[in-house]
């Protein structure tokens, strides 16, 4: 199994690199070594960050941070106004209607905004693509 080995800088317990690592027995997120923990190759490594315990030691939990989930908004964003190029093209724009071709460009105005007219990066409201 592979897995990512997360490296932290021990100053302020964020993700300071990240490999990954052949991994014969089933192990979940623990210490490695000195500052790297195991992670699961079913978690996105940049979501994770450290945490000192109470009782001392460092451990890792799952960081949904508002960078994180801006990134993943723009990612998301790039994917379906790349999905919806076509929809720009002469030959597509010929063959819709006047409405569908509205339609199809505020939902892309829509999209490129999204970023703007977003506050919570957590509680992202899509724009619905118009029927094909």
């Amino acid at each position: 199994m592979i897995v990512y080995v997360v490296a932290l800088n021990m100053d302020d317990l964020s993700v300071q690199h990240v490999t990954e690592r052949e991994l014969t027995v089933d192990q979940d997120l623990i210490l490695y070594q000195d500052n790297e923990f195991l992670v699961p190759p079913t978690l996105n490594p940049m979501s994770v960050r450290g945490r000192r315990k109470t009782g001392g030691g460092i451990e890792i939990v799952y960081d949904q941070s508002k960078a994180y989930a801006w990134k993943e908004l723009r990612r998301k964003r790039a994917f379906a106004l790349t999905q919806s190029d076509w929809t720009q093209a002469e030959d597509a724009q010929a063959t819709f209607t006047e409405a569908q071709r509205a339609a199809w460009n505020l939902y892309r105005r829509d999209l490129r905004e999204l970023p703007k007219s977003t506050y919570d990066p957590l509680l992202v409201v899509w724009p619905e693509a118009p029927q094909k």
